[in-house]
């Protein structure tokens, strides 16, 4: 682990040094203690198999047979019900004759460990680092970043099992185990500002989607070359979902229909298919080896994802050589038998390739579609023994003393670094969309107005998807049906802001239940905005916290516009009209992106969900403090308001009834995006130029990479992060291809991230090869057209290079085996 994490720190000098050693330092001395035996009193046996002496003599716990001889063993020896059960992902039944453990999949980690604190040996309570929401994350376009997350996100999962962890603070008779695995990274597409969902997911693009997911998965299951993995990860969801519950208020044919995740059908040509719902999977599953996927509600053209042969076998298992196994979101096969019978329902995920069901319709349909000769038997040990060989992958079934993972201790967890790790993922992701005015960094020794109903933010800040945050017993308010988390731990922008100077706070928007988990920011009252313009009109400088919390956008729910809900677009104006002079910081909290005015504000920043330590890490870039002007660029593109004219059922994306989408094909038939992919600013100025050499050769094939060099140099007064994009970018008339296929204005092929003080220079160098010059025909396959082809690199601002690359045949680079 120390060696990749100072690896990624040589080649990309973006994470303080002296802020990752310490981590570094815990994992080595981690696996160095992991070569001695664990004390029995660590390890609750009933957790790991072939630890009890009477079975140590059978195949199964023999270390040194293979593994799929050994999974075929322990499959063998179970009856058909405990067959059943152990298809079960949120629990399953242990069996003890056997050894064999109840086993828990289900547990997320998606941008945290979703498990309870725990406790060391001493007392002491350990709660998982809860770092930001994938979008942010996505917004650094720093690999070494992402897979240092993954480590932790893997570290502390292993903790949790390795101490008998429990999935929910409640320690209740049904609760479950933890096993050594997760679900996440969630890699689907933000292909609407809509979706309730866009918090979890890293982008609108495909290609930067799937690399921020291979880096995650990455660091989650550990070094690929080690006898056993550190977490099973697994990707979610595939594919095609990206609407939860959504009422067509568009005025079009369908105005008026109610859609609903479950069983919803998206239909899809192969082009985008390829390009956009399978292309994040690909790269995560060839560049992450990812071990796992969750198969989605959605149905593709008709046949739903749990079901679909096509998806599961041909193209994953098939085409993409995809290892792991595969399970059911949960109740999606249930969502799917209308109108089906259980038993079809079960036995055509089995045959598609569904390896564990969360639900019970295995449990329910799997006897009948058997006896029916819908399925067999041999269909179904071939299932189980794929989870089995995972199981044995990351150790179970074998024994501890030879498992440095196994040695972990509780004190891994919540480290100060892993939190260091936490404020530098927000810092590198929060985007500066615009500085008016001077307007940031904040002046020190001014009056500064803290407005908005989200200031006083602290687990808003963590978006969802994490068990716990702060020790401390549950509070069974809402807006969590188990109860609202503690949070004292948790350190708000307000907080962080008053730590730094003078500071008048009013929120502006009425909130009688103004609690941790909810903010009232659908609250449409106006009568507290007299209050906060009142303390406007006495400060130096505002900055106005709006934004979304999971009452607007979640899992279940939707938006039905973009603008920002409630009073707070209301708010702000009468603000700004209020005190026109005063410069004013909008800072947006959200999962999809808000279409704003951006006459209402001087500056802006788009800090998405920052997790536990946004707080601090707001304050301190906004007061511009040393190794605070990190910034990311925008990893979706911010819609007009009009864009709700768009249709969201619709799921074309190159072309559609409706209107296109994403940076690589909208044409603004709704208006011109507000900011656009990839734009962002940083408090000090950034220019670019051609490399010292020239691009050679300038013919690119599969045999033949080309090149390119830009000098980016840091001609402000401050330290700071560039960070080069590089885009395919056409242009499509000088390129040979099918007459109708979709082109794309541009796409991402590249990005790299450089720290630089005042007055340094860095050169980049871009590879140019077959792949990153490649297009998705009409029929979803991935090939290099004969043609020039241009490269531009950008700053997300202000200037941009080009180099021109020339192929002279088409060739072939993947087929869509569909």
């Amino acid at each position: 682990a120390v060696e990749r994490l100072d690896r990624s720190i040589i080649k990309f000098l973006i994470v303080p040094l002296e802020m990752v050693v310490p981590f570094c330092v815990l994992v080595a001395a981690v696996a160095g203690a992991g070569r001695v035996a664990v004390p029995a009193n660590n390890v609750n046996i009933t957790l790991h198999g072939c630890l009890l002496e009477n079975l140590t003599h059978l195949p199964f716990c023999d270390p040194s047979r293979p593994i799929v001889e050994r999974a075929s063993d322990l499959t063998s020896r179970l009856t058909f019900e405990e067959k059943l059960c152990v298809m079960s992902a949120m629990g399953g039944c242990a069996v003890s004759r056997l050894g064999l453990p109840r086993y828990n999949w289900g547990v997320e980690d998606d941008h945290g460990a979703g498990i309870g604190c725990v406790n060391g040996t001493d007392g002491s309570v350990h709660c998982p680092t809860i770092f930001p929401t994938l979008s942010i994350v996505a917004a650094s376009f720093n690999e070494s970043l992402w897979e240092q997350i993954g480590t932790v996100i893997g570290t502390e999962m292993r903790v949790a099992n390795n101490v008998g962890g429990l999935r929910d603070r409640d320690p209740g008779p049904n609760n479950k185990p933890i096993g050594v695995g997760g679900w996440g990274p969630n890699l689907n597409i933000q292909r609407d500002p809509r979706w309730g969902r866009n918090s979890e997911v890293p982008s609108e693009c495909s290609f930067l989607s799937g690399k921020t997911g291979a880096a995650i998965t990455r660091g989650i299951q550990g070094d690929p070359t080690a006898k056993y993995v550190l977490c099973l990860g697994a990707l979610k969801h595939v594919t095609a979902y990206s609407l939860e519950s959504w009422l067509d208020d568009t005025g079009g044919p369908n105005n008026g229909t109610k859609y609903n995740r479950f069983g919803f059908n998206g239909v899809i040509n192969r082009h985008d298919l390829a390009e956009t719902y399978l292309e994040q999977f690909r790269i995560a599953i060839s560049e992450g080896n990812a071990l796992g996927m969750m198969c989605s509600y959605s149905a593709i053209n008709g046949t739903a994802s749990c079901e679909n042969e096509k998806l599961l076998n041909s193209w994953a298992r098939g085409s993409q050589g995809f290892e792991g196994n595969v399970v059911t979101d949960c109740g999606a096969l249930k969502m799917s038998t209308e109108p089906k019978n259980t038993s079809v329902s079960a036995a055509a995920a089995l045959n598609s390739g569904t390896d564990l069901n969360c639900g019970k319709v295995y449990s329910s349909g799997l006897t009948q579609a058997i006896s029916q000769n819908l399925t067999t038997v041999a269909t179904l040990d071939a299932s189980i023994e794929r989870s089995f060989g995972l199981m044995m992958r990351a150790g179970y079934f074998d024994p501890l003393e030879n498992q440095p993972y196994a040695a972990i201790p509780a004190e891994a967890v919540g480290t100060n670094a892993s939190h260091q790790l936490a404020m530098e993922s927000a810092l590198q992701g929060m985007v500066l969309l615009q500085n008016e005015k001077d307007a940031l960094p904040l002046k020190r020794g001014k009056v500064t107005a803290v407005l908005g109903p989200l200031a006083n933010a602290t687990l808003a800040l963590a978006s969802r998807y994490y068990d716990a945050v702060c020790p401390g017993p549950l509070n069974p308010k809402e807006p969590w049906a188990k109860g609202e988390r503690p949070s004292g731990c948790i350190r708000s922008p307000l907080a962080q802001l008053q730590a730094r100077g003078t500071v008048l706070h009013e929120s502006g928007i009425a909130c009688p239940n103004d609690r941790p988990g909810n903010h009232c920011v659908g609250e449409t009252s106006q009568d507290q905005f007299g209050a906060a313009i009142a303390v406007a009109k006495k400060a130096d400088q505002i900055v106005f916290f709006a934004g979304t919390d999971h009452s607007i956008e979640t899992e279940g729910t939707d938006r039905q516009t973009l603008t920002l809900p409630g009073a707070q677009a209301e708010l702000l104006a009468a603000v700004r009209a209020a005190v026109p002079t005063t410069p004013l910081t909008v800072v947006f909290l959200n999962g999809g992106a808000i279409a704003f005015d951006t006459k209402n504000a001087d500056a802006a920043v788009e800090a998405f969900f920052p997790g536990v330590e946004g707080g601090e890490a707001l304050a301190c870039a906004l007061y511009g403090e040393t190794g605070c002007n990190r910034w990311g660029r925008l990893p979706v593109t911010i819609f007009p308001s009009s864009f709700i004219k768009n249709d969201m059922a619709n799921m074309g994306v190159s072309s559609g009834d409706s209107g296109t989408r994403t940076y690589r094909y909208y044409s603004n038939e709704f208006g011109a995006p507000l900011f656009e992919f990839g734009s962002g600013l940083s408090l000090t100025p950034f220019t670019m130029q051609a490399g010292p050499t020239p691009p050679a050769p300038e013919v690119v094939s599969v045999n033949q990479n080309g090149s390119m060099e830009v000098v980016v140099s840091n001609t402000g007064s401050r330290e700071g992060d560039a960070v080069v994009l590089f885009f395919w970018s056409g242009p499509p008339s000088k390129i040979t291809t099918p007459i109708g296929m979709p082109i794309p204005t541009r796409k991402l092929v590249g990005f790299n991230r450089v720290s630089l003080e005042a007055g340094a220079s860095a050169t980049i160098t871009f590879t140019a090869t077959a792949e990153s010059l490649a297009l998705v025909d009409g029929n979803g396959d991935t090939q290099l057209f004969a043609g020039n082809h241009v490269v531009q690199a950008s700053l997300g601002s202000g200037p941009s290079h080009e180099v021109g690359f020339t192929v002279k045949s088409q060739t072939m680079i993947r087929e869509l085996i569909w």
